[in-house]
């Protein structure tokens, strides 16, 4: 090379290649890349450059460029190391100065991951019209490539799709920004999305994620920090238990199902192994960039707020402490014995194992009988309750208050029968009672009174209602 482009601020490596390749008037982007890299089989790699290396050696200008320049300020690298182990960052380092390219999303597991790139190339009109004003061309930049990002953080209006596809067929290609403006590839519409706060949130911590030397954070020290954050809401106890019936709801809410549906994080309350379940406990998987931006939304943080807290360490320990004991200063019996506030922790669970009950109780759609299994298993607490039921005597109280003898659950079941009947008919038979509730014959003449008072009682509602 006997020159290379200056790289603009929150530029792609990618749209510097770019801008290379057509100021040379090369015709085979093939021939730019021999220039560039020194072999002309280099794919034109978006988001996760390799060879750097090879690169740096080829540039007319020694040290004007190095290999950690370009991957912290011209990479998508810092979006993901905050939430990554640092010794994971330092291979994904290694892999992109060096030749093998390919292991970058093995390593970041975005070969499996339900997150999916946006298919097209993206831009700000404002930004390509004021890059053009200062620099006399407009450019691809990095943060408008986010995932799931729709529009600009820093214009707050809608980014553009291009027709420039992001995993393209022909690897070797290269478009810039300002050739697909000469084209006139610039036609939009403006549209008004009911979601716009919440974009602009996603967009704007993408853009700090990217622009912000954060490194990594520490999967376990950000996990503890979320805890924290949830027990600040009432929504996890003392001891770090979440309240996943009361989470889950609220955070679905919050955002919204079709939000949350368009970026593949939408969360069935019923479901025990979702995303959130994988982020909240500890820490086996890592999580993409964005759902740890939608928790810190949700809990009214940011990712510089998250930075800071886990860089001020002794704000951090006073807050770990709340949470849980430290393990190499006590071991296993102690913390049980003399960590737990066990009366406190009593009260949590008994109060929930009520309010699991009453959720159980008034399901209407698929009835289950309210035993100590199934409440156990509903608050994820059924080793507790095996190993420490003696330490919750508040709790054993209100399970014996709640949980449903055979004959408990076939009456409740019987007066679900006849209501949901009620709804769909005026005369309900007893036989039809018997079928529906799942009588069996043997005891059909012992609730048949029950069922044909029942029967009466719902046709008296039935008639006061359409009064």
């Amino acid at each position: 090379m006997i020159f290379f482009p200056s790289l603009f601020e929150d530029e792609l490596f990618y749209s510097a290649q770019a801008r290379y390749h057509w100021f040379t008037g090369n015709e085979n982007p093939r021939v730019s890349m021999k220039e560039m890299f020194g072999s002309h089989n280099i794919c034109a790699t978006l988001l996760f450059p390799s060879h750097l290396s090879d690169f740096c050696g080829h540039l007319p200008v020694p040290n004007t460029y190095t290999s950690d320049e370009l991957i912290e300020n011209h990479s998508f690298l810092p979006y993901f190391s905050p939430f990554i182990p640092e010794e994971r960052t330092v291979k994904l380092i290694d892999s992109m100065k060096k030749r093998n390219g390919t292991s970058i999303y093995m390593m970041l597991g975005l070969a499996a991951s339900e997150i999916r790139r946006d298919p097209f190339l993206k831009f700000c009109p404002k930004c390509a019209e004021e890059d053009e004003e200062r620099h006399g061309e407009a450019y691809w930049h990095r943060s408008h490539q986010a995932y799931r990002v729709s529009v600009c953080y820093k214009h707050e209006c809608s980014l553009i799709d291009s027709d420039i596809e992001v995993d393209q067929r022909h690897k070797h290609e290269m478009f810039t920004l300002s050739n697909f403006h000469r084209r006139g590839g610039c036609k939009f519409e403006t549209v008004e999305s009911r979601h716009a706060e919440k974009e602009l949130f996603i967009s704007q911590q993408s853009y700090q994620l990217l622009n912000t030397n954060f490194g990594s954070l520490g999967i376990n020290q950000i996990r503890d920090y979320y805890v924290f954050k949830l027990q600040e809401k009432g929504l996890a106890t003392e001891s770090g238990r979440i309240r996943w019936l009361e989470f889950l709801p609220l955070f679905n809410q919050y955002y919204g199902q079709e939000f949350l549906s368009n970026l593949s994080s939408y969360v069935h309350p019923s479901d025990e192994d979702t995303w959130l379940h994988k982020l909240l406990r500890s820490p086996r998987v890592t999580c993409h960039p964005l759902r740890h931006i939608l928790f810190l939304g949700f809990v009214n943080e940011s990712v510089s707020s998250l930075n800071a807290a886990m860089n001020n360490k002794f704000d951090r320990k006073q807050q770990m402490r709340k949470i849980l004991p430290d393990k190499k200063l006590v071991s296993k019996k102690a913390i049980m014995s003399h960590r737990v506030n066990w009366l406190r922790r009593d009260m949590e669970i008994a109060e929930e194992v009520r309010k699991v009950a009453s959720d159980i109780a008034k399901t209407e759609t698929k009835l289950v009988r309210i035993t100590k299994t199934e409440v156990g298993r509903r608050l994820r607490i059924q080793p507790l309750l095996n190993r420490a039921y003696f330490n919750l005597p508040k709790t054993k109280e209100v399970m014996n208050e709640v949980i449903e003898s055979s004959e408990q659950y076939q009456i409740r079941r019987i007066k679900w029968a006849v209501k949901q009947l009620s709804k769909q008919k005026l005369n309900v038979q007893v036989w039809e009672v018997n079928r529906a509730a799942g009588i069996k014959q043997k005891f059909e003449k012992k609730y048949r009174l029950l069922i044909e008072q029942e029967i009466q009682l719902q046709m008296v509602s039935n008639k006061e209602t359409s009064l």
